[in-house]
């Protein structure tokens, strides 16, 4: 697979914005997991699980190291609500895989546990709605249900950052076994 090639796997209809209950659209990758430059298809990725995409760009930093910490520390959390998180970075593979291996020396931890994905010429954020009017990436994420639909599209401004709090509070209330675990008596 080229490297930052995005290959539309669902055909899309982009005469209109994407919308909660859309089914998301589908691509095939290259990202940068646990360390190496790998192919990436939408079924690996998603997999029939809660899927939650996190848009940015390493160049311009609006995906600060701070946010891309917390979402980290919170990847035990969100797998055990049977989540699924990666990064869609409007960047060359190789920026992210050199950005990557930076945060990974400064935090001290070994590869970096999250699939960040290149979208160096923004097919994914542009079929996403994350690129603001002026072609700027967004600061945002995308929920994608197991079934394969939108349920939750958030943009913002950098500074705002993300509550990873309550992206796992979504992700278990899209997912059976989320429910379960949050709520084991089934109030």
């Amino acid at each position: 697979m080229a490297t930052g090639f995005h290959q539309p796997v669902l055909d899309v209809e982009r005469n209109a914005m994407l919308s909660v209950g859309d089914r998301a659209p589908a691509f095939e990758c290259t990202a940068v997991v646990d360390g190496d430059v790998v192919g990436l298809e939408w079924d690996r990725l998603h997999d029939g699980r809660v899927l939650v995409l996190v848009f940015g760009s390493v160049e311009d930093e609006t995906l600060a190291p701070g946010d891309f910490a917390a979402l980290s520390r919170a990847l035990v959390r969100i797998e055990h609500v049977r989540g699924r998180l990666a990064i869609v970075c409007r960047d060359h593979v190789f920026e992210i895989a050199t950005w990557a291996n930076r945060v990974a020396e400064e935090g001290a931890s070994g590869d970096v546990p999250i699939p960040l994905i290149a979208d160096s010429d923004s097919w994914i954020s542009s079929h996403y709605e994350m690129v603001s009017d002026d072609g700027q990436a967004l600061w945002g994420h995308v929920i994608v249900d197991p079934a394969g639909r939108v349920r939750q599209i958030v943009t913002h401004e950098i500074p705002i950052g993300t509550n990873v709090t309550e992206l796992i509070r979504c992700i278990a209330s899209l997912s059976d076994e989320g429910r379960e675990a949050d709520d084991p008596f089934g109030c």
